[in-house]
């Protein structure tokens, strides 16, 4: 009888790691379903919005931005695959100072062979996924984010490599998220 005490245990155990375990589906459901955004979460980044500039990711203010070409960006899936994520881009061209809205474009979120995150019209862009809120790469193994900081306050063009970088290098790691930053979803519900 004494002998039968542990083995009970163990399937009890068993089966509460199992019930526990249910619950994590309906908490992981990518949230990726119609349009979203992606924010960037590192060292002193708290959920700076991705956006295009000159063709490139960058994180921060667009209209911060030095860039010829710049523009905020959203993102829906491809109806030929949940996995190419299209980027919506309102791109603004300046002109001796002066910001005139150009066309909006789409493109694919792409892996640039650089280093560079970038926006592509090509079909052989990578196969991006969320896993919850934060973004994944489904075709790359051991993809690292980076912002390097590219001179002006609070602006960032956004890295990736396939080995993790020492933040002494001026990389500031971070992390891809479609949730923006708690005090914009409070400022947005007070205005």
């Amino acid at each position: 009888m004494l002998r039968l005490i542990p083995l009970l245990c163990l399937s009890l155990i068993w089966l509460g790691m199992l019930g526990s375990a249910a619950p994590l589906w309906k908490r992981q459901t990518p949230a990726t379903d119609g349009d979203f955004n992606i924010y960037a979460y590192g060292e002193n980044i708290s959920g700076l919005p991705l956006y295009s500039a000159d063709g490139h990711a960058h994180i921060g203010d667009p209209a911060a931005s030095d860039a010829n070409q710049k523009g905020k960006v959203h993102f829906s899936k491809s109806s030929q695959s949940s996995q190419k994520w299209v980027a919506h881009t309102d791109n603004t061209t300046s002109d001796q100072g002066e910001s005139t809205a150009a066309s909006t474009s789409t493109s694919t979120l792409s892996l640039n062979d650089d280093g560079t995150v970038g926006f592509t019209d090509s079909d052989d862009s990578d196969n991006f996924s969320a896993y919850g809120n934060y973004v994944m790469i489904q075709n790359r193994e051991n993809v690292y984010y980076y912002a390097l900081p590219t001179g002006k306050a609070g602006q960032y063009s956004l890295r990736w490599s396939e080995s993790a970088q020492p933040s002494d290098s001026g990389r500031v790691p971070v992390v891809l998220r479609t949730t923006p930053p708690a005090t914009d979803v409070i400022l947005r519900k007070t205005s």
